[in-house]
């Protein structure tokens, strides 16, 4: 289970460059796409609302591809 939340805490770190980074990842298909929880952890470290001002680059291409991943 440690092992899951790795993604929940890349995504989560808040600096532009990890966010960057940890997207690039999930839409690269290093997520495991058998896995809805890897997606929800990966998902869940974007929705830091202390974060918000860093999410705003990512908003749009989120909703053109969250299918894909999912």
């Amino acid at each position: 289970m440690l092992g899951k939340t790795k993604f929940f805490c890349e995504s989560a770190v808040p600096e532009i460059e990890k966010k960057r980074e940890a997207w690039t990842n999930a839409f690269s298909g290093k997520l495991d796409k058998e896995s809805l929880f890897i997606t929800s952890e990966f998902c869940a470290g974007f929705k830091q609302f202390s974060q918000r001002d860093l999410l705003t680059e990512f908003a749009d291409d989120f909703f053109t591809r969250i299918e894909q991943v999912v």
